[in-house]
């Protein structure tokens, strides 16, 4: 049988926790390969990048400077498609195939994949992105799940726990205020909770600051 890729998309709007939950699953499961690889993906520029980074620890280019980009991408796809593990020590007759794991992050546009894909390859490649339609078998004939809306409660008990508030009673009931403004979104939350410690906010006086655009802007790290 000829081995096949193992593909798996993680779709939702930005915010959701889309990487967070791709980085806890190379975490959780790293045991399970030999190599695991973290390819930023939202934009050309940065997949050459992380294809160059990646090429360069596999040790399968020696020196990326001055190297023309595609040919590192097709050196490191070749490798991929047949991914053996190199040894120092010369006797090694059979050379092992390495299982890996290659994680597309904040995918833009579908289409910035293809030159990137590992078509030949076999291995397991994990996806976050943007649009549903990846999920799709027009494209990546792949499977996959949408990143489920936060709940209310799930995300006034996350406020609560991050920032330490869960006994304070005026807190307690000011969070689903907080928790609906920020949308529900997980990451919104967690940067907020941040920024509610750092500046040893009450929730009242956050809501107030957060209310002002200008002090808004400044929180959430938007230039004018």
């Amino acid at each position: 049988m000829v081995p096949s890729l193992n593909i798996y998309s993680l779709c939702g709007p930005a915010g959701m926790g889309k990487t967070s939950i791709a980085n806890e699953f190379s975490h959780r499961y790293q045991k399970e390969f030999d190599a695991i690889f973290w390819v930023t993906a939202d934009e050309e520029t940065k997949l050459f990048n992380s294809f160059r980074e990646v090429a360069l620890k596999l040790g399968i280019v020696i020196n990326a400077d001055g190297k023309d980009l595609p040919v590192i991408r097709e050196t490191l796809l070749t490798w991929l498609a047949n991914p053996l593990r190199s040894y120092e020590r010369m006797d090694h007759i059979k050379p092992e195939r390495v299982s890996w794991l290659i994680i597309f992050d904040n995918v833009d546009r579908t289409d910035t994949l293809e030159d990137f894909w590992p078509k030949e390859a076999a291995g397991s490649v994990l996806v976050t992105c943007r649009d549903p339609l990846i999920k799709s078998p027009f494209y990546l004939r792949n499977t996959g799940t949408n990143v489920p809306e936060m709940m209310e409660e799930e995300g006034i008990a996350l406020l609560l726990r991050l920032t330490g508030r869960e006994s304070d009673e005026d807190d307690v009931k000011q969070a689903p205020e907080i928790v609906q403004a920020l949308g529900r979104y997980p990451l919104a939350i967690a940067q907020m909770a941040g920024v509610i410690l750092a500046r040893d906010l009450s929730f009242n006086e956050f809501l107030e600051l957060y209310s002002k655009e200008t002090e808004r802007r400044e929180m959430l790290g938007i230039s004018e």
